[in-house]
């Protein structure tokens, strides 16, 4: 598994550039509420905004929540977004291919996608054995997304979603289930099947399975 990238926190810098908002500039201040930045981009970040277009990141831009996909499988990029009590909060995700959503309490939630869609077979939907963090042998990941930040953020797998409590973590979806790691700190990780949350500390995983 590739090497965990580190949160950067440095101030924003240089010109927004908007991506897909569709008429004029919102005014100072209002931009954040409906909508989140990406910064800090290393390696190849692929962003296809809300009308379908598709483009390679450089420096900051500005994106809309729910319809901009971010293709970081082959880089890294910092999500930045409004706090509901002011301010922002950060988190850098890596070696996968997300969308952006946020609720009205400032919980940003970045799930998992894959495109073209993956179907699983009948065999491996079976599969019983718990995939390690660091090996995949006996089963077939179809994608992951690794991650590391503060604040509100929530990663979402297919049959997991894990919340940030200052850690450094990752999401990883089988066909049998879905994998979270906590590398540092601690996660509240909801199982979607059993409507169960469980606390994982690092070093610690927990593992959703589809059935």
């Amino acid at each position: 598994m590739r090497a965990w990238l580190w949160v950067l926190a440095t101030a924003l810098v240089g010109t927004v550039a908007p991506v897909g908002c569709g008429g004029g500039e919102d005014p100072a201040g209002a931009e954040l509420e409906r909508r989140f930045q990406l910064v800090q981009p290393s390696g190849t970040v692929v962003v296809r905004d809300c009308e379908g277009e598709r483009r390679t990141l450089e420096g900051t831009i500005t994106a809309r929540f729910g319809c901009t996909v971010v293709d970081a499988r082959r880089g890294a990029v910092t999500v930045v977004t409004e706090r509901a009590g002011g301010g922002t909060q950060r988190a850098r995700f890596d070696s996968g291919s997300f969308r952006v959503d946020q609720a009205g309490d400032g919980l940003t939630e970045v799930a998992l996608i894959d495109e073209p869609a993956r179907r699983c077979s009948a065999r491996e939907r079976r599969e019983r054995a718990i995939p390690l963090p660091e090996s995949t042998r006996g089963t077939r990941r179809f994608r992951r997304l690794l991650a590391e930040g503060e604040g509100m953020f929530r990663t979402r797998g297919q049959f997991a979603s894990a919340t940030v409590r200052g850690t450094k973590w990752g999401t990883q979806d089988f066909c049998h289930g879905t994998l979270i790691v906590v590398r540092r700190g601690r996660m509240a990780v909801r199982d979607l099947r059993s409507g169960r949350t469980a606390e994982v500390r690092a070093p610690g995983t927990y593992f959703a399975r589809a059935r």
